[in-house]
């Protein structure tokens, strides 16, 4: 088991990964910079080991992921900047 800040990550004997999203000192998991950078640093890992066959995301919490952090959202300047969000996180996801 490996621990990245906001994700722990558990390979089994299988290949299967669980990929466990729990931020510290939320109620809830927002999508923010404090936890895409360490998500997308294990993505980047993950898609190296050839052992794996498939992967399993789930949450700490008792709710997967709420959105995107307010926060963030608020602090955006323009819409070029919201659509650079959205299409970075867009192609994380789709890895």
């Amino acid at each position: 088991m490996t621990q990245q800040s906001a994700i722990t990550v558990e390979i089994d004997a299988d290949g299967i990964g669980l990929v466990t999203i729990d931020q510290a000192g939320r109620a809830m998991n927002v999508l923010n910079p404090d936890l895409m950078t360490p998500f997308a640093a294990v993505v980047d890992r993950l898609e190296k080991e050839d052992a794996i066959k498939g992967l399993v995301l789930t949450s700490g919490k008792s709710t997967f992921i709420v959105g995107a952090d307010i926060d963030q959202l608020t602090a955006i300047k323009s819409p070029e900047e919201a659509f650079r969000l959205c299409e970075d996180m867009k192609a994380l996801l789709r890895r």
